[in-house]
C-alpha cells in the first residue's frame, strides 16, 4: 500500500448472525472495514482490482467485452431515485447495454415481484430481499439462473456472503448495493436548540423527547403510510435479543423458541405506542409517507426517524445542502450497544429472461472496481462495501456515512432477522399500525409471527417443524 493510501484497522469485538440453522461468529463491519480501502485526497492507486487482495478479480465490462448487439434489458426497482438512475445507465453505457427502469411504490414493491414470479414476467435484472426473501418469494432455484461461476462472487464480503448461498449451494443473486444499517437518524441541529444528546437507552429516549418537544420539534417521526417504515425499530430491536440472549435465532429456526421470547422485539413496538400516547410523534403519523418522514428529519422539523441508512442517499438527492446535519444512532437500549445490518438487495437473473447474457456482463461491471467506483462517487451517502477491496476517496465520505461507520466500531453487528430466519415470514408493517391504533401489543405481533413462521416452515419441510 501506498503513502497516499490510508488503511483503517477494525476493532476486534465480534457479533453473530445465523442462517438456516448454521451460526457464524463474525465481526461484520470489523470484515467490511478491513476489506475497504480509504484513498485519500492527495490520491491514490485506482487501478487495482476489486480482487487485488487475493480474491478473485471481478470482470470489467471492457476485459470481457460489450455485447455483440446493443440491447435493451428491463430492470424494476422500488421508489424513485435520480441519483441511481444516474449511476445505473452509466453502467449501463459502460457494457453498451441500456437500461429500462420501471419505478414500483415501495409499498407494492414486494407483492408486484411475487406475482411477476409467478407468471414468468420478472424484467431481466431483479432486484429484491436476499435470503428467505428470494429463496421463498421468487422460487430462486426454479425461476433464476444460477451464478454460482461468476467471479465476482468469490469478492463478496465474507461475513454477508451466506446470503447470497442458497441450501443448494447455488448463487442466485449478488449484492446489488451498499450495506445499510437500520437504527434513528436524528438531525443535529435540532438535538442542539433542544439541549439534547443521543439517547443511551429508551429512558433516555423518552427524556430526549420530552426537550425536543418543548423546542417545538417533532420528537420523533413516523411514516406509516410506508408501513415498512414502522418494521425497523423492532427489527434493530431484535439485535438486543441476539446480544443477550446468544443462540435465539438458532432456536427459533430450529422451533425450540419463538418471537414470544423476544423481550427486545416485543418492547420495541410497544415503546412506539408509548411515544404516540404521550404526544411524541407526529399527529399524522398515519398517513405520514416515507418521503414526509426524510423531509421533516432533514430540515429539523423532527428530531428523530426511524430509518434504514439507505435514507441518506434519498436526502441527498432531494436536499444535498442538509445532508450533513444529519446522524445516525442505533436503536437505544441501556448497556452494550447493537447495530443491524441490512444485506444489500440482490442483483439477479430470470430464466425467462432473454437478455441473460448482458445481464450478467452489466452485475459483472458493476462488482469491478470501476463499476464500484461509479457507484460509491455518484451515492457518497450508500454506505459500506458490500465487495472486497473496494477503494473510495476519504475525503467524498458524507458526515452521515462518518458516524454511521464509527457507531459500528464499537457496537456489536447482527444481521436484520427477517433475511436470517428458515423461512420467509413476509412484512408485518400493518400489524404495528395497529399496534400505534391500541388495537394490539408488542407480544400480539410477535405471536402472530411465530405461527406465521412455523407455518412456512413447516410448509417447506424445515426441520423441527
Amino acid at each position: 500500500m501506498g503513502e497516499s493510501q490510508k488503511s483503517y484497522s477494525a476493532p476486534t469485538n465480534q457479533g453473530g448472525y445465523t442462517y438456516m440453522n448454521k451460526s457464524f461468529r463474525a465481526t461484520l463491519l470489523s470484515s467490511f472495514i478491513v476489506g475497504l480501502v480509504f484513498v485519500t485526497a492527495c490520491g491514490g492507486n485506482s487501478n487495482e482490482s476489486a480482487g487485488s487482495n487475493g480474491s478473485a478479480p471481478a470482470t470489467s465490462g471492457a476485459e470481457s467485452g460489450a455485447p455483440a448487439s446493443k440491447v435493451t434489458i428491463s430492470h424494476a426497482v422500488g421508489g424513485d431515485s435520480p441519483s441511481r438512475d444516474v449511476w445505473m445507465k452509466a453502467i449501463g453505457e459502460a457494457v453498451g447495454v441500456d437500461l429500462d427502469i420501471q419505478v414500483l411504490p415501495l409499498e407494492q414493491m414486494e407483492q408486484i415481484y411475487k406475482v411477476k414470479a409467478g407468471t414468468d414476467d420478472l424484467p431481466d435484472l431483479i432486484s429484491y430481499h436476499p435470503g428467505a426473501r428470494t429463496r421463498d418469494d421468487l422460487q430462486a432455484p426454479d425461476k433464476l439462473v444460477d451464478l454460482s461461476d461468476m467471479p465476482i462472487v468469490q469478492n463478496i464480503m465474507d461475513d454477508i456472503k451466506p446470503y447470497y448461498v442458497e441450501p443448494d449451494g447455488k448463487v442466485y443473486g449478488v449484492p446489488g448495493q451498499a450495506l445499510k444499517f437500520g437504527g434513528i437518524a436524528y438531525n443535529k441541529k435540532a438535538f442542539t436548540e433542544a439541549g439534547v444528546s443521543i439517547p443511551q437507552s429508551l429512558d433516555e429516549l423518552f427524556a430526549a423527547s420530552e426537550k425536543l418537544k418543548a423546542a417545538g420539534k417533532i420528537p420523533l417521526y413516523l411514516s406509516a403510510k410506508d408501513s415498512w417504515t414502522l418494521q425497523i425499530p423492532g427489527l434493530a430491536a431484535f439485535s438486543y435479543d441476539q446480544l443477550h440472549s446468544p443462540g435465539i435465532l438458532d432456536k427459533i429456526n430450529q422451533n425450540e423458541a419463538t418471537f414470544k421470547d423476544a423481550a427486545n422485539f416485543i418492547e420495541a413496538f410497544d415503546t412506539m405506542k408509548k411515544m404516540v400516547d404521550q404526544g411524541y410523534v407526529n399527529s399524522d403519523y398515519l398517513s405520514a409517507t416515507y418521503t414526509n418522514g426524510l423531509q421533516a428529519i432533514s430540515e429539523g422539523k423532527a428530531g428523530m426517524y426511524p430509518v434504514l441508512t439507505s435514507a441518506f442517499s434519498t436526502i441527498l438527492d432531494t436536499t444535498p445542502d442538509l445532508i450533513n446535519d444529519v446522524g445516525f444512532f442505533p436503536w437505544p437500549v441501556e448497556g452494550d450497544k447493537t447495530v443491524t445490518v441490512w444485506p444489500p438487495m440482490i442483483y439477479g437473473i430470470p430464466q425467462s429472461s432473454k437478455n441473460a447474457d448482458a445481464v450478467k456482463k452489466y452485475i459483472e461491471y458493476f462488482a469491478s472496481s470501476e463499476g464500484q467506483k461509479i457507484y460509491f462517487d455518484t451515492l457518497p451517502a450508500a454506505g459500506v462495501p458490500a465487495y472486497k477491496g473496494v477503494e473510495l476517496d476519504e475525503s467524498k465520505l458524507l458526515d452521515p456515512v462518518k458516524e454511521m461507520i464509527e457507531v459500528t466500531r464499537t457496537a456489536k453487528q447482527f444481521a436484520t432477522v427477517d433475511f436470517s430466519v428458515v423461512a420467509n415470514m413476509g412484512a408485518f408493517g400493518q400489524t404495528v399500525q395497529e399496534i400505534l391504533m391500541g388495537q394490539k401489543t408488542g407480544a400480539d405481533l410477535a405471536a402472530e409471527l411465530s405461527d406465521i413462521l412455523a407455518k412456512n416452515a413447516k410448509a417447506k419441510g424445515a426441520p423441527g417443524f
